[in-house]
């Protein structure tokens, strides 16, 4: 698992509202307090979920197995986002 910070204020319930109303069948699934997404990089292939923890101003990001070797990557673009 990693964890990155994020500066508030950041609206969480609002995103996570956005990802689900244009959410892909079969590579998107939202929840009230999480985000999940199927994800191909290169060779790659794996599914990256994201859980905000509200309180404490972090994500917690959980790469499956397959998507370790791009680890690096796509933490680094996810971060980018928050920034």
């Amino acid at each position: 698992m990693y964890t990155l910070n994020w500066q508030p204020p950041y609206d969480w319930s609002w995103m996570l509202g956005f990802l689900a109303a244009r959410a892909v069948n079969g590579v998107e699934t939202v929840a009230d307090d999480y985000y999940a997404r199927s994800l191909a990089v290169g060779e790659y292939r794996g599914v990256v979920t994201a859980i905000p923890d509200i309180a404490r101003h972090t994500l917690h990001i959980n790469l499956s197995a397959g998507l370790e070797p791009v680890a690096e990557v796509e933490i680094n673009g996810i971060n980018s986002e928050l920034t």
